[in-house]
């Protein structure tokens, strides 16, 4: 009878490491991007005054653990907008800010936001980038890109949302948002590994359970 107490604690024991694992793999993710200001893919008149990102986890406050560059691209050439120190206030960790030096100095065109930072929840570091437009509309090849990159992040495309359906066309099902990058694969198979690890502790538990009642003359 002890050995199959044993025997059912045992199983008990492993049924909960097992779900603990699981529970601490899923929740275990970068800061991924959430929204920001100016929006993805915006079309703005005005050039901006700051740069304002949103992340689902808070941000080590650490120099060199986030950065921000502000990317113009025309034609073959990209050019660096000045950018004041990043800031990450105390009320929201999760928000990174950096005022633009000269705001009046962007001409027309695509910039490019691009950032990396590092997570003070579980510490993974995470990059990326999105595109906004200064008094022009991207272009079937940059709309194409940005398309992309919306997937990407996990993002809806933003412009899909502002067009409104005829009044007699029929509407369409949104596409499914995929993520593409390596990150992405990580993250979804971790998700799965949870979800077969906590059926597996559920299971080793009900099978402990089980074991113990029966060794020990219990009647179902």
């Amino acid at each position: 009878m002890r050995r199959s107490r044993r025997l059912g604690l045992l199983l008990t024991a492993a049924a909960l490491w097992l779900a603990g694992s699981a529970i601490g793999a899923d929740v275990s993710a970068h800061a991924a991007y959430v929204e920001s200001t100016p929006a993805f893919g915006a079309v703005l008149t005005e050039p901006p005054q700051q740069l304002q990102l949103q992340f689902t986890q808070e941000l080590f406050r650490r120099e060199g653990a986030n950065t921000l560059q502000l990317i113009h691209q025309s034609g073959p050439n990209d050019t660096a907008i000045d950018l004041a120190p990043l800031q990450i206030s105390n009320a929201n960790r999760r928000q990174l800010t950096a005022a633009l030096a000269d705001p009046a100095a962007l001409a027309p065109g695509r910039y490019v936001v691009r950032w990396t930072n590092l997570s003070a929840e579980d510490g993974d570091p995470d990059r990326g980038w999105y595109p906004f437009y200064l008094q022009q509309a991207p272009t079937a090849a940059e709309e194409a890109a940005d398309r992309a990159q919306a997937q990407a992040l996990l993002i809806d495309y933003p412009p899909d949302g502002e067009a409104s359906p005829a009044a007699d066309a029929p509407t369409a099902a949104p596409p499914a948002v995929v993520r593409v990058d390596p990150q992405t694969a990580v993250s979804l198979s971790v998700g799965a590994i949870a979800w077969l690890a906590a059926g597996l502790a559920v299971g080793l538990g009900l099978a402990g359970v089980v074991v113990w009642r029966r060794r020990a003359g219990a009647v179902f």
